[in-house]
């Protein structure tokens, strides 16, 4: 679906509940990437819904094509201006939201779903894993790198 579509205080409740934030997927942020930067508007969005009509996943995607050129049928994680694409699952309802995720992607007719600038180590990886290997498949690791940080809980020395 057009990721407009998406109710934005839904989607603010969501950003509330990510089992790992993301700020470039904040709807302010994403909204007004998606209406007006060059190059990236009309990403489209895989969700996921709870049964109280809650949404609990949210991925915005654009196709293989867009994202690298690659005429393949496969759907990219979108990538707003930033260095960080996780998606947004909700910490109560991971694997239920990236199992959704993963259906509506196929419904579309993905063939892959690319996950870009996403922590191998973190929750959202985790469920997607977790999703796939029920139903027997293992994702693949394209290309990866380790990221620098600071442990700010050390002293300077």
């Amino acid at each position: 679906m057009p990721i407009a579509e998406i109710s934005a205080p839904q989607w603010r409740a969501l950003s509330t509940r990510a089992a790992e934030p993301n700020g470039y997927y904040l709807p302010d942020w994403e909204l007004a990437v998606n209406a007006t930067a060059s190059g990236r508007v009309g990403a489209s969005a895989l969700g996921a819904w709870s049964d109280a009509a809650d949404l609990i996943g949210l991925m915005p995607v654009i196709s293989m094509w867009r994202a690298y050129k690659i005429p393949l049928p496969a759907l990219v994680s979108a990538d707003p201006y930033g260095s960080l694409s996780t998606p947004l699952l909700d910490r109560d309802h991971a694997e239920q939201a990236a199992d959704e995720i993963l259906r509506q992607a196929r419904r579309a007719g993905a063939h892959a779903l690319v996950l870009r600038d996403t922590s191998l180590d973190g929750a959202a990886m985790k469920a997607f894993t977790e999703v796939l290997r029920r139903d027997g498949i293992a994702p693949r690791v394209l290309h990866s790198h380790v990221r620098a940080a600071l442990d700010a809980r050390r002293d300077a020395d």
